[in-house]
């Protein structure tokens, strides 16, 4: 059964949040770097988690494409870089992914444009910020986001997609600038593993 991201609001109240990304810098991850409370990890970052054995709540954000090619879902993109949870929290996003994984459970489906305000296209960094003010963190702990944090290019990819992503994402940085500016959210830490 999928849910509204609705029913996440509050599950982590006053507790710091992890933000994971897939910069290069996420090859080097390890326990330390996280803070207590739960893990909000983008695409393909859930695989390395794995190897961690971290305990903690991990939710995996699932926001870009489908696997209409793999799976025979009704999407609207062809195979894009989503990738299956094994144990994680599954955060699907309606206009891009909500078909991936339909039998999945704990499944939560969130609507950019309704649940944040967003265009249906805003980057899983800025949608990662806005499921921790819902779930109702108090701070942010954002690793390996590299390109954010450093400017540093470079993506991590564990599974190869098809079409493959760039290696070399260009993030608007106007846009991750914005977002923090303006989140409740004011107490912000990014960290790149050495």
């Amino acid at each position: 059964m999928t849910h509204p991201i609705a029913y996440l609001k509050g599950v982590h109240s006053g507790q710091p949040c992890n933000i994971v990304g897939l910069g290069m810098s996420i090859h080097k991850i390890t326990e330390a770097h996280f803070v207590d409370g739960p893990i909000i990890a983008m695409n393909d970052a859930p695989i390395k988690l794995r190897e961690l054995k971290l305990n903690r709540q991990v939710y995996s954000l699932q926001k870009d494409g489908g696997d209409k090619g793999k799976c025979g879902a009704p999407c609207q993109w062809i195979c894009g870089p989503t990738r299956k949870p094994e144990g994680e929290i599954l955060l699907i996003h309606e206009h891009e992914s909500k078909h991936c994984w339909s039998d999945y459970k704990p499944r939560y489906i969130f609507d950019n444009p309704k649940d944040f305000g967003y265009a249906w296209n805003m980057p899983s960094f800025c949608v990662a910020v806005s499921m921790a003010e819902l779930f109702g963190c108090s701070e942010l702990n954002i690793i390996s986001c590299d390109r954010l944090a450093n400017g540093s290019p470079g993506r991590a990819v564990f599974i190869e997609s098809n079409p493959p992503i760039p290696t070399s994402i260009m993030y608007d940085t106007r846009c991750w600038k914005l977002v923090l500016s303006r989140s409740p959210i004011k107490k912000v830490r990014f960290v790149t593993p050495q």
